[in-house]
């Protein structure tokens, strides 16, 4: 190595062309298509299998979902890690990675903010205590499927191709993973902390009357300590909201508008008399998909649907007795607490009149070195001190350039999180009571959950703990030293928004606004925008007014529908206007005879949607104040005016108190007639150096792509094109076939968050209807054929089945027990 390191001294040209060139070239012509093809797993005939306690069948269907048949429980549970392990081996390693905060072992200092902010937050340290207070069964069910991880792994196994390319081996899994991993989907979900610091920052840049009209409650929000302060915590929260960005772009961890469309019809409302649910999960997209297709049976559970990696249990799917899924409550579980310090102990912190000491947890963090690692001497590990109050760690030691502590309260860190009780007891609830039952377990995320049974019952249940607030509704950052700010419980889970079998037929959630039960609590400022649910609910309602029954047939149209009802509260406003340039009316043309459908073959949401983009920047760009800094708010800024809502958007240009249109910094005095044709103009020569100056080729589908993003490939150019998928598609944030997405220049509209899994479910007298689409191929192996084999099926509605598949199965695996396991016993739990 001493040798190889002087030539690199000397000569390093050399050896990296030798290194990064021709060694590898050289492995993947002999030895690439070999390893990827001994990498793909074996899913017919019979195998030994250390730790499993007896023979359990697993079955295969053509779109390479795995059906589990066990003796027991324990059985069921180890076989889901067996599979994941053998599926999605690589997934389950990055996901640890991003829960424990160990990515910087294997990608070096590019993922440190990302582990210094996990090792802070302590959602691996808080998993311990979580799966301590478990009861046996949850726990058992953990411990189960960890032994499958790990059976599979230590069988040695040909590795997938993310760990060959990054030179790694995988660890084993550990129940606390899976306990880290539901925290991290809560996490994801829980998405107010970031709404929090953009309130902040964005009242800092603009003055009272401009912050009210963007912030609607801002008054109400906004406490005098908070104003005087706002300068003070200004910077540093915008450092920290650069990670929570990197955390989403690079990770799939939140993101705007993560959330979900869900609703059940009552028989009565139905073609062949019988309840009916619907749903569909909008996350980050990627590949592969979140969520794993699976039917599970031991010796009591019995349940088919989407499985979260990294989890043994379904997540949205059903048993023999209900079915259910859920969408994002959108509630506010997330507070930030500025503090003060004892100038005569920095050690301690202040809460009403008395002093007390931070608790302090050291954490060391391997870093890999720069590229080329193996040329360079090995970094020595960075300690870092994690500083707790009472209410949860300083977030603002992430980032070192706060001028005064800022503290984060989660309701995902408090000391009994029984989130994932929860959801392993609904896998084996069989009505209304105990669906409520198991739920009132739930921690976090705060969710809606839908349910139906086979008794034809339709209900909705608001689950999750919301904090009572003392004073403030958490909105903004308040004094932690203040205790009437403090929180004071949570809100009873007979308080929570709940209905059952109403007398309307069918209830609907999309993100949308709820209200608690008989007393009235804080939810939250940040509800999605009503559209989608009224969208929905329009189309049930047409139906009805018909004296039409809904069938399958009719949710398959709805889950797939692409009409944005937002659009109609400000186009006849876009299109009042009048212009001497042939071009602009061209387009005004379009968009008068476009009603708001995002189909991809549709012309109108391309210019409507570049339009909005370059008005919302012409109208808010300039109406922020300059500091020295400024250039550390950029991006803050601009996710700021991406994310102002068309509604809002409509009222600006409307709006007789502040003058929205004219430019601060020109002479002239416009109009917002003039603003709306510059941005039209505007609008115009970026689509046609995108795709010319014929506005046939603008469809939207040519413009909008999904991103099916590779974690971390999607990054390295060369390699996303091998590991990656896009597809053009339709959709827009407000669409039931909901689409977020971002303009990049010179590459048009990339959709990152939106539809991963959709479900129909039915329960009939003598069958049950399982209809599902995931948005990805089941495995996570490229060479595998179930990689990427139902992307274009997902875009285009095609449905397959979860229920009565035995004439289309393909493939049988039978798991044995080895000679070591029939030694002993581990599932005395079961």
């Amino acid at each position: 190595m001493e040798f190889i390191q002087r030539i690199y001294k000397s000569s390093p040209m050399i050896i990296l062309f030798i290194t990064f060139i021709v060694i590898p070239a050289s492995f993947f012509i002999f030895h690439g298509y070999q390893h990827l093809d001994n990498s793909v797993p074996k899913s017919s005939g019979e195998i030994s299998v250390e730790g499993v306690q007896a023979s359990v069948r697993i079955s295969t269907d053509p779109q390479g979902v795995k059906y589990i048949n066990a003796e027991s429980d324990y059985d069921a549970y180890f076989s889901m890690g067996f599979l994941h392990a053998q599926d999605r081996l690589w997934q389950l390693e990055l996901q640890r990675r991003v829960a424990t905060g160990t990515l910087s072992e294997i990608f070096g200092k590019s993922a440190l903010d990302v582990d210094i902010y996990m090792r802070t937050m302590g959602i691996a340290r808080n998993a311990v205590e979580s799966f301590n207070v478990m009861n046996d069964e949850a726990k058992a069910s953990l411990v189960a499927y960890s032994a499958g991880i790990n059976s599979w792994i230590e069988a040695s196994h040909s590795l997938p191709i993310e760990f060959t390319l990054l030179d790694i081996e995988p660890q084993r899994w550990q129940p606390i993973h899976s306990v880290a991993w539901f925290k991290m989907f809560g996490l994801g979900l829980s998405g107010d902390f970031q709404k929090d610091i953009q309130r902040l920052v964005m009242s800092s840049l603009l003055n009272d009357d401009k912050a009210n009209a963007l912030m609607p409650n801002r008054d109400k929000l906004l406490t005098q300590d908070t104003k005087e302060l706002t300068q003070v915590f200004a910077d540093g929260l915008s450092v920290l909201d650069d990670i929570n960005a990197q955390l989403e772009n690079d990770w799939g961890i939140g993101g705007n508008n993560v959330g979900s469309n869900a609703w059940v019809i009552s028989g009565e409302h139905t073609n062949n008399g019988f309840a009916l649910l619907a749903a569909d999960p909008h996350l980050a997209i990627q590949l592969p998909s979140v969520w794993y297709m699976v039917s599970i049976k031991g010796n009591k559970v019995n349940a088919s649907g989407a499985s979260i990696v990294g989890l043994p249990i379904i997540m949205l799917g059903k048993n023999e007795h209900i079915a259910w899924a859920s969408t994002n409550m959108m509630a506010d579980t997330m507070d930030l607490y500025y503090e003060e310090i004892n100038l005569s102990n920095n050690q301690q912190y202040l809460r009403g009149n008395t002093w007390k000491d931070f608790t302090t947890y050291t954490e060391k963090i391997a870093v890999k070195a720069d590229f080329p690692s193996m040329l360079r001497e090995p970094l020595k590990a960075i300690e870092i001190q994690v500083r707790t109050t009472e209410e949860g760690p300083i977030v603002s030691d992430i980032v070192n350039v706060f001028q005064q502590p800022v503290s984060l309260r989660w309701v995902g860190n408090e000391s009994k999180d029984t989130s994932y009780e929860a959801f392993f007891r609904l896998n084996y609830a069989n009505n209304w009571a105990s669906f409520n039952q198991a739920l009132d377990l739930l921690i976090t995320p705060a969710l809606n959950v839908v349910y139906v049974d086979h008794k034809q019952n339709i209900g909705q249940l608001g689950a999750g703990k919301i904090p009572i607030r003392g004073q403030g509704n958490g909105s903004l950052p308040v004094p932690g030293y203040d205790l009437t700010y403090s929180w004071q419980g949570f809100i009873p889970q007979s308080q929570m928004p709940q209905r059952y079998n109403p007398s309307e037929g069918y209830l609907v959630s999309a993100n949308n606004a709820v209200v608690s039960t008989g007393v009235e609590h804080f939810i939250s400022n940040d509800f999605a925008r009503p559209y989608r649910a009224q969208r929905i609910k329009a189309l049930i309602e047409e139906k009805l007014k018909q004296e039409e029954k809904l069938s399958i047939a009719d949710q398959k149209l709805m889950q797939l529908d692409m009409f944005d009802l937002e659009v109609a509260q400000i186009l006849p406003r876009l299109t009042d206007i009048e212009s001497s340039d042939e071009h602009i009316n061209q387009m005004l043309d379009i968009l008068r005879n476009w009603q708001g459908d995002t189909k991809a073959e549709n012309i109108g949401p391309t210019i409507f949607y570049t339009l909005i983009r370059h008005l919302k920047h012409a109208l808010l760009s300039d109406e922020f104040r300059s500091y020295w800094r400024d250039q550390k708010f950029n991006s803050l800024k601009g996710t700021f005016i991406e994310q102002t809502s068309i509604s809002t958007l409509n009222k600006l240009l409307d709006s007789d108190a502040i003058d929205w249109c004219d430019r601060i910094n020109s002479r002239e005095k416009e109009t917002c007639q003039d603003i709306i044709i510059q941005a039209m103009q505007s609008s115009y020569e970026e689509l046609v150096g995108l795709q010319g100056d014929d506005m046939s080729d603008w469809q939207w589908g040519e413009v909008h792509q999904v991103l099916f993003a590779h974690r971390p490939f999607s990054t390295i150019r060369g390699l996303d094109s091998i590991f990656e998928r896009r597809i053009s598609q339709g959709g827009s944030p407000n669409s039931i076939n909901m689409s977020d997405f971002v303009f990049e220049p010179g590459k048009g509209y990339v959709q990152s968050v939106g539809s991963t899994f959709r479900q129909l479910v039915q329960f009939k007298n003598e069958s049950h209807e399982f209809l599902y689409q995931n948005s990805t191929g089941q495995s996570g192996n490229l060479a595998s054929d179930n990689y990427d084999d139902t992307i274009e099926s997902f875009a285009d509605g095609e449905y397959n089945s979860l229920e009565n598949r035995t004439n289309e199965i393909e493939k049988t695996l039978i798991l044995l027990p080895s000679t070591e396991t029939n030694q002993r016993s581990n599932n005395e739990n079961f």
